[in-house]
């Protein structure tokens, strides 16, 4: 294993902070999401079975289907940042789960839950695909 270089000690300094205000944005973004999933059951129930208009119902299912997905892709980018966080608690942030190497500095400043450099990444999604 090589040793981290300057930019790669930059990034792993940074990230900390960067990972807790992401986590920190996605809680609002939940809470947002929650209240819009809330809403749009609240009115269904307040119509009963049986929304009064058919676009209506229509309406708030989209809304409903919309928000858990959203809540969904959440629930993955939180459980993407609590790894990260641990990777840097454990000391082994920024390296490669596969091969071990520094991930390149500039690839975990735009994606700081990375867990693997862009070859053993490209390496993965081809074995995930057959």
């Amino acid at each position: 294993m090589r040793a981290p270089t300057a930019a790669y000690i930059e990034v792993m300094t940074t990230a900390r902070g960067r990972l807790l205000r992401r986590q920190d944005d996605l809680l609002h973004l939940r809470q947002m999401l929650a209240s819009d999933l809330s809403d749009s059951t609240a009115s269904q129930g307040a119509e009963g079975a049986v929304a009064t208009h058919l676009a209506d119902a229509a309406s708030d299912m989209v809304v409903a289907e919309g928000s858990l997905s959203d809540l969904r892709s959440l629930e993955a980018e939180f459980a993407e940042i609590d790894l990260a966080l641990e990777r840097i608690e454990r000391g082994v942030y920024g390296l490669c789960v596969d091969c071990g190497e520094p991930i390149d500095p500039a690839r975990m400043k735009a994606l700081p839950s990375a867990l693997r450099c862009v070859r053993c990444q490209s390496h993965h999604e081809y074995a995930l695909t057959r």
